[in-house]
């Protein structure tokens, strides 16, 4: 079935309003959006500002796209993926929201074209090398049968509307304070974060209930969330059947006391 169609967007739109981890996912989507949007305006304006000649502005990203990309090439060769064998996934989808929390941070204390950089990295590079192949294996905490019309709609209809409100609200404020629209958009960087800690809780739980429901390969498991989350996830395994085995013994044992009794 075509997992955009408008019966399939439906289904999406179902899950998410009854499921706690899709609706967080949804705020961390939002979050994600209007942090972005003013994190671009902010530099945007900073290189404007420090590059008023257009040659000089061609010059400057012509060496900072050469030297960008190629420090994401290399994140994406080896530093997401050790991240996540180190930390997993739900640990690793923190790194972007605590990047743009301190940007913003550093854009509040001196708006100037090394925080611009920073702010830039941080949207650009980091959302691109980090942030986007971490948040795919998220999706892989979703039903299977529900997972590729969940994403569509929220890589395809949520991050969008976000775009258009947020663009819409820059319009609206014309030209604000530069340091007041960092401290808007430490606020929003803030909600992200807070969606994705709400979401790094709920991906657990959903792994907890396959452990329950035994329908986890832990040998994939490993490769998808990391090493150490999976080691966790092996002992809660072992914790709840030993759990299970006591309470069943418990249970037989006032069985037997209770036949025996006159």
């Amino acid at each position: 079935a075509d997992e955009t169609s408008v019966s399939g967007m439906r289904g999406a739109t179902r899950y998410l309003s009854s499921s706690s981890l899709g609706r967080w996912l949804v705020a961390a989507s939002l979050g994600m959006v209007v942090t972005i949007f003013i994190a671009q305006y902010l530099y945007s304006a900073i290189f404007a500002a420090a590059f008023p000649d257009a040659g000089e502005l061609a010059s400057f990203f012509g060496v900072y796209l050469a030297v960008t990309n190629l420090v994401e090439i290399a994140l994406e060769l080896w530093f997401t993926p050790w991240l996540i064998r180190r930390f997993g996934v739900p640990s690793a989808q923190l790194v972007h929201p605590v990047l743009s929390l301190l940007s913003f941070g550093g854009l509040i204390l001196r708006f100037g074209l090394a925080t611009g950089v920073a702010a830039r990295v941080t949207r650009e590079l980091f959302e691109n090398a980090v942030a986007q192949p971490v948040r795919s294996l998220v999706y892989n905490a979703l039903p299977q049968r529900l997972r590729g019309r969940v994403r569509a709609f929220l890589e395809g209809i949520v991050v969008y509307a976000g775009m258009f409100c947020a663009g819409v609200l820059l319009i609206l404020i014309g030209h604000p304070d530069p340091r007041w629209l960092a401290c808007a958009g430490l606020g929003a960087a803030l909600l992200y974060l807070v969606a994705n800690l709400r979401v790094r809780g709920e991906y657990l739980d959903e792994l907890v209930s396959g452990i329950r429901e035994g329908r986890l390969d832990f040998g994939a498991l490993g490769e998808e969330i990391g090493d150490l989350e999976a080691s966790r996830l092996m002992d809660l395994c072992t914790q709840l059947l030993v759990e299970d085995r006591d309470r069943r013994r418990g249970l037989l044992d006032r069985a037997r006391v209770h036949r025996r009794t006159p």
